[in-house]
């Protein structure tokens, strides 16, 4: 991780010293993130395990390295439209309608139709705080295949933490959409993270299984929604 880190920043120097464009960082950033993320995949030598299968959803677990926590990964397949799924992961307003404990979030930033920072807070049961976090997402599609990928990563700084709740400093996870010849999309949702502060292992091995599945129950129900089931997306294939 760290000779990526420094070849990253050697490489943007670089590309600004020749003069390109910064659009081609924009690209060269992007890369970087997925290998990063690729990489953390990598290191995770232990195997998925089925934790939980109903309604259509799987969740599978997995030991995650220097970590008591466990990463999760969460399947279904949905009959919908990839610009549906897109347009609800775009908007903030309705995150407490879909990601599960999902008290707040709103919209920080947005760079062009595919980068976004987003500011949203958890709740978790009492007696534990609250967390928050900055998620930065980027989307991609695969002009071949049509898949779509959103990789996600936290940043720490752009909102000052706020009394009783907790900041997360490390989350990395995906999204993933891909199209299924009968109409239908096979929805994969994926993550790792370290809550931060003092929170009982196994109170959140726990909640590594309800949270995916109850967020892609929610997701199944939202893309049916006017809104999102008639969206449009002119940077979207579907």
């Amino acid at each position: 991780m760290a000779f990526l880190d420094l070849w990253f920043i050697a490489y943007n120097k670089k590309l600004l010293l020749d003069g390109v464009n910064v659009m081609r960082i924009k690209i060269t950033q992007w890369v970087l993130m997925i290998a990063i993320f690729s990489v953390g995949i990598v290191e995770a030598k232990s195997s998925w395990e089925l934790s939980k299968q109903a309604d259509g959803i799987q969740i599978y677990t997995r030991d995650t390295p220097n970590s008591k926590l466990k990463s999760f990964r969460a399947d279904v397949i949905i009959p919908t439209r990839l610009t549906s799924l897109v347009a609800v992961l775009e908007d903030t307003t309705v995150f407490p309608r879909l990601f599960h404990n999902c008290k707040s979030a709103k919209s920080l930033k947005k760079v062009g139709h595919n980068e976004f920072y987003n500011y949203i807070v958890t709740g978790m049961p009492w007696p534990v705080n609250s967390r928050d976090l900055i998620a930065h997402s980027i989307i991609s599609q695969d002009r071949k295949t049509k898949r779509i990928d959103i990789i996600i990563n936290s940043k720490s700084n752009m909102v000052p933490q706020k009394s009783g709740i907790v900041r997360v400093k490390h989350l990395v996870g995906r999204w993933e959409f891909m199209p299924l010849k009968n109409g239908t999309t096979k929805v994969t949702y994926e993550l790792n993270l370290e809550p931060s502060g003092n929170i009982p292992a196994w109170l959140v091995n726990l909640l590594i299984v309800d949270t995916p599945f109850y967020t892609l129950l929610n997701l199944r129900k939202l893309v049916k929604e006017p809104i999102y089931m008639n969206a449009k997306r002119r940077y979207i294939i579907d």
